[in-house]
């Protein structure tokens, strides 16, 4: 996982996963932990982009998006 700001890499991390997690599982921990770790940055503005090859993450967080627009106009 690789972290950017204003184009120059500002953090990598590496983590091993059990040998039975899936390629989507894999990519998903690394969306996670790269947004765990901006949110913890020291900056009130965030502005994030993810880029990932992976089709079903993608649409978790888009399904997740329109949840949370659900809940909140609730």
């Amino acid at each position: 996982m690789v972290i950017f700001l204003d184009n120059n890499i500002i953090k990598t991390m590496q983590y091993r996963l059990n040998e039975r997690c899936s390629n989507n599982q894999a990519e998903q921990m690394a969306i996670l932990k790269a947004l765990e770790y901006i949110q913890n940055m020291e900056s009130d503005e965030k502005i994030v982009l993810v880029h990932t090859d992976s089709k079903i993450t993608l649409q978790l967080l888009q399904k997740k998006k329109e949840t949370d627009k659900t809940h909140r106009a609730n």
